[in-house]
């Protein structure tokens, strides 16, 4: 059954996946969170059951596949597995739920997000990060369809079936389901990690920000403002300009459902995305989703109309 975001609990990790627990865990505790729907995992197994006549995927599914033979077979697989429709039933159900989340919204031309949410993603043991794919600025049922399918098949690309293998997690365990969401164009995005990754250092906590969305910086496309706070007291001690050059938008409206990247106005280049004051309300409300989770976090956000609005969190397993 498709839900609301706000209607998912931790129980129903197996059902939607880690992302949108974790999601909707925030939205419990106040915390502002682009409104979604969560297409569940049953969905990816019902699109899956049409391929199961596939060699490709029945030798992918065992367990001792090597790295040879998965590089051979990821890409022939996704361009069979890609011929495959979603089933009608299932794109009815989708169709339905993406007309609910949309109502009688005030914000015209909405788009939204469409994000993986894995059984084994952003968990205490698991990541999963980057290996799956994200669709942003989506606007019409027929692209969030796609974006879906694609979504789906993403978990049989090389990247991700290499990362279950050196993982040891036997690909048949894994199950995708996908968050659609509202799109929230932020003024300045970025990711927050609440402990210091690189020192190792839970005392202290880590912000890189950029102008526009923060794909630039998940992509690796932009050199982000980095700053570096102690958690107690609350105070910045280490902060780096960075170069910024370029930023992330929303695509034309003639060239609807992507994102592009934009040159960064010089003086946008030479200015701190956030002031000190703001960096102290971001702090503060990692903290806040640190305590509540019981660990560390990974945290992507954004900053519109005067708010931080959280995209996602995760825990740190690098630590």
């Amino acid at each position: 059954m498709i839900r609301s975001l706000r209607d998912v609990l931790p129980e129903h990790l197996g059902d939607y996946g880690g992302k949108a627990v974790n999601l909707a865990r925030l939205q419990k505790i106040g915390i502002r969170v682009p409104e979604g729907i969560v297409v569940p995992t049953q969905e990816f197994s019902r699109f899956l059951n049409q391929c199961q006549h596939l060699e490709t995927l029945k030798i992918l599914q065992q367990e001792e596949t090597d790295i040879e033979a998965i590089l051979e077979l990821a890409e022939e697989f996704y361009q069979d597995a890609n011929k495959f429709e979603i089933p009608p039933e299932v794109a009815r159900d989708i169709n339905h739920g993406f007309d609910s989340l949309r109502g009688n919204k005030p914000v015209p031309h909405q788009s939204y997000a469409v994000r993986s949410s894995a059984t084994i993603e952003d968990t205490v043991q698991f990541s999963f990060a980057g290996q799956a794919e994200t669709f942003l600025c989506v606007s019409d049922i027929s692209s969030i369809l796609d974006a879906i399918k694609s979504t789906w098949l993403s978990i049989f690309s090389p990247r991700s079936l290499l990362y279950l293998q050196g993982k040891g997690i036997p690909l048949r365990q894994v199950r995708m389901g996908v968050i659609i969401q509202e799109m929230v164009l932020g003024d300045v995005s970025g990711v927050m990690f609440t402990a210091n990754a690189s020192s190792g250092d839970i005392a202290q906590l880590v912000i890189d920000a950029t102008w526009g969305l923060g794909e630039s910086i998940v992509a690796g496309k932009v050199t982000p403002d980095h700053f570096v706070l102690q958690k107690m007291p609350l105070a910045v001690v280490h902060s780096h300009l960075g170069t910024k050059a370029v930023y992330s938008a929303p695509s034309p409206k003639d060239q609807p459902n992507c994102t592009v990247l934009l040159e960064t106005p010089v003086e946008k280049r030479g200015t701190y995305c956030l002031t000190e004051k703001q960096l102290r309300e971001l702090a503060q409300l990692g903290l806040l989703i640190e305590e509540h989770f019981g660990a560390p976090q990974d945290i992507e956000w954004t900053y519109q109309h005067g708010q931080f609005v959280v995209l996602q969190t995760r825990p740190i397993t690098t630590l």
